[in-house]
């Protein structure tokens, strides 16, 4: 069994989907599912947790602060 290459591949197949859009709509996911070999649940998933993992990243950084101008009077 050679899990980690074809792994790899499957990972950069839905980096590349998830790139180009982040909601597949169940033609995209079934494309995928023969492109993987995954499942179309498990394409479903991945992209739900990735939107997670990237809504998590995205909440840590913080906007600049209003009050923080150099043009003070």
């Amino acid at each position: 069994m050679d899990g980690h290459r074809c792994g790899a591949r499957r990972i950069l197949a839905l980096e590349a989907a998830f790139q180009k859009c982040p909601n597949p709509d169940e033609t995209q996911v079934a494309n995928l599912s023969r492109e993987t070999g995954l499942t179309p649940q498990q394409i479903k998933y991945w992209f739900q947790t990735r939107r997670a993992q990237i809504k998590g990243s995205s909440s840590n950084m913080r906007p600049p602060t209003q009050g923080s101008s150099s043009s003070d009077p």
